[in-house]
């Protein structure tokens, strides 16, 4: 049986791949979107996004770092929550993030609004909250240092801490 000897340049090359990972120690981070006091009403047809843009995260060695990674969040409309799960499911770097809400038409109200062979009038990409909360307009910045369960209050966007 042939013996398999491992490459030493290869080994190297995948101890030092980048980006292949978040490194270091992250955080859970889960939270709810309200509006008027009570949870964000997502409107008929319309699907949120929620991301996690960061601007100085910690390193592997806990040092910060400028960034703009972003992280999207999972959203449930139906009671307003999120969680943020990171890129490989094990949450985010602590740090400061911008975070970006946008809310756009969904795919089948779209195809109801132009429907096939008429012109299109709507856009797909267009943030029904007027780019108010987007990935470099959003007053909502959040200065996470460990696991947390954020309020986001799109009345009161520059309220409010985290761990």
């Amino acid at each position: 049986m042939p013996r398999i000897r491992p490459c030493p340049e290869l080994l190297l090359a995948l101890i030092l791949l980048p980006g292949c990972g978040q490194g270091g120690r992250t955080v859970w981070v889960t939270g709810k979107l309200i509006e008027g006091g009570a949870k964000y009403e997502t409107p008929a047809n319309q699907r949120i996004t929620i991301t996690f843009v960061a601007s100085e995260i910690q390193d592997g060695q806990g040092k910060l770092v400028a960034s703009t990674e972003p992280y999207m969040a999972l959203y449930d409309p139906t009671d307003g929550s999120f969680k943020v799960p990171g890129r490989d499911g094990s949450g985010i770097p602590p740090g400061k993030y911008r975070v970006a809400i946008t809310s756009k038409m969904d795919r089948e109200a779209l195809n109801t609004a132009s429907p096939k062979g008429k012109r299109r009038s709507m856009d797909r990409d267009k943030d029904c909250l007027d780019n108010k909360f987007g990935v470099t307009t959003s007053p909502i910045i959040r200065e996470i240092r460990g696991s947390a369960d954020l309020t986001i209050d799109l009345d009161k966007p520059t309220e409010g801490s985290a761990g």
